[in-house]
């Protein structure tokens, strides 16, 4: 295993090329590939606003949009849960090198960091003007956006942890998308008693095993490898600096949201345990998303 002074070497010596990847990669897989996502989920956002409107015609303008906002992420979560597993489990290297992690995998990954682009991309504009969505959510869509492009355009990028963190993360938003559905009709509830505990445990299990047990070990290696490529960064280019200590940031914000949701919901298992009310987040941790 390397020393921490070692990883600070191998990492510096990965400035010596040239910063970001070509300009033909960017522009003709990131960029467009971003934009091809974008589309692709605004498309599927319409046809839910038009299959909730037949379902519900009685239905008022706001809860259509905020119906067709929940399905269309649900539907966006599932194919990049089932897109970032794949990469996960098959290109994935279980012991890779310094090098691997800082710079390798982007050619085989990067439709899954274009497809989180493009869904985050479609849920700034969207949150703002469908749900008047929170201003942490806001900000959790664009630290997702700067970390896909930091990710996907930097020649140190460390794109090895994205399947995780960007693909495998969305498997515990499955089972929460079905608990909020059950949440928004409690008749549901009330018919269905049981499966809804077994849903909410469901996404307890997942969230913290997939959030916590995988991705805790992971974001202490991203954010040491990363720093060190940040303050291993000379000459004058801040620009480029300010863009990875930019990116670092939002790696710990959306690190940090994982732990506070987790939380939430180890509370409100240990309540349910002890049978108590749960509070406000509940089992499902409602506001984890």
């Amino acid at each position: 295993m390397a020393t921490y002074q070692e990883e600070y070497e191998r990492i510096k010596e990965i400035h010596k090329l040239p910063t970001f990847l070509s300009r033909d990669f960017i522009q003709n897989k990131i960029v467009l590939g971003s934009l091809l996502a974008t589309a692709i989920v605004t498309l599927v956002n319409f046809m839910a606003i038009v299959a909730v409107r037949s379902y519900s015609p009685q239905a008022r303008k706001g809860e259509v949009y905020y119906a067709a906002y929940k399905l269309t992420f649900f539907i966006s979560n599932t194919w990049i849960a089932f897109l970032g597993l794949y990469y996960y489990v098959t290109v994935i290297e279980t012991n890779p090198s310094i090098e691997q992690i800082a710079m390798g995998f982007k050619e085989s990954i990067y439709p899954i960091m274009c497809v989180q682009a493009g869904k985050n991309l479609w849920a700034i504009p969207a949150g703002m003007i469908m749900i008047e969505e929170s201003m942490v959510k806001q900000i959790h869509h664009i630290s997702v956006l700067l970390v896909a492009f930091a990710s996907s355009s930097f020649t140190c990028g460390f794109s090895y942890f994205l399947p995780l963190m960007f693909g495998v993360f969305e498997i515990s938003s499955i089972p929460l998308a079905i608990v909020e559905l059950f949440k928004d009709n409690p008749g549901l509830i009330k018919r269905y008693p049981s499966e809804y505990t077994l849903l909410r445990l469901v996404f307890a299990a997942s969230f913290l095993y997939i959030r916590w047990y995988l991705f805790l070990p992971g974001i202490w290696d991203f954010l040491r490898l990363s720093g060190f490529a940040i303050i291993s960064i000379e000459g004058t280019r801040p620009l480029v600096l300010l863009l990875a200590s930019l990116t670092w940031i939002a790696c710990c914000f959306l690190g940090a949201l994982q732990i506070y949701w987790g939380v939430l919901i180890v509370n409100s298992v240990v309540k349910a345990m002890l049978k108590q009310t749960p509070g406000d987040a509940g089992m499902d941790g409602s506001k984890a998303k």
